[in-house]
């Protein structure tokens, strides 16, 4: 093979290499979440029964 042809073969398999850690460099950055508190949790599922029960209750009457 031609060596200007294996030093462009080289140089796109570095470019490519390259790119590849940039990009895990990237993944690697967590972005931080805010913790949902079991107790939140709760507290919503309980007003969502609490209003399923009064449309229910509503409705039957």
């Amino acid at each position: 093979m031609k060596e200007s042809v294996i030093a462009a073969i080289m140089a796109a398999v570095g470019a490519y290499i390259q790119q590849e850690d940039v990009t895990k460099a990237f993944a690697a950055i967590a972005t931080p979440h805010p913790e949902v508190s079991p107790w939140r949790l709760f507290g919503q599922q309980e007003l969502f029964r609490a209003r399923t029960n009064w449309r229910t209750r509503r409705a039957t009457r």
